[in-house]
């Protein structure tokens, strides 16, 4: 549960205190750090693996979430009792959205999102990062700082969620082609031009 607590309470991005991403990341990195290291403290004490347990119940607590954020983009939800990584002996807390975001991992992504935003960013392909008045505010770094605060587990279910974000957009933007072409008028006109 503390380690559930620390992700929401450290992504989120709005109020009056909204501090940038990679201060929220290296917080966040250094605390569940030190909760880590408790793990590999007791390890040596109480003789179990502790770091297997620190990265069962990561993982577990990762792929929950990201469970749950997907549920917005499919058909076919995954409810508390259905999921295979919630556990009715060490339950994994849901916590109320803040924002348009069920979890912290949509609320990152969505700040991400939002960092990167072509209206106000411009990619520089050669740096690797995005750039909004001659200052990066993206790049190779900030995915860096994901990876060292909330490790490979974290990272990859950053990437699941984009992935379905992805197709979403994709979807809406097939629907959009087929009813343009749809209208009345519009297949003759396609046909016309060969």
């Amino acid at each position: 549960a503390q380690i559930a607590r620390e992700l929401h309470d450290q992504l989120q991005f709005h109020g009056k205190r909204a501090e940038p991403l990679p201060l929220r990341l290296r917080r966040l990195g250094h605390r569940l750090n030190g909760i880590k290291q408790s793990f590999e403290y007791i390890q040596d004490y109480i003789c179990v693996h502790g770091l297997r347990i620190w990265q069962e119940e990561f993982s577990r607590i990762i792929n929950y979430t990201i469970e749950q954020e997907r549920n917005r983009f499919t058909k076919k939800k995954v409810l508390d009792w259905d999921s295979e990584f919630q556990s009715e002996h060490i339950p994994i807390p849901r916590f109320a959205p803040v924002d348009d975001s069920l979890t912290w991992a949509g609320r990152l992504v969505r700040e991400l999102q939002s960092l990167t935003d072509p209206r106000r960013t411009v990619y520089v392909d050669q740096l690797a990062a995005w750039y909004q008045d001659h200052a990066e505010v993206a790049g190779l770094r900030t995915f860096a700082l994901i990876r060292e605060s909330m490790g490979v587990f974290g990272l990859a279910g950053v990437d699941r969620l984009v992935c379905f974000m992805t197709v979403r957009q994709l979807q809406r933007v097939v629907r959009q082609i087929a009813d343009i072409v749809a209208a009345p008028g519009v297949a003759a006109e396609l046909e016309a031009m060969g």
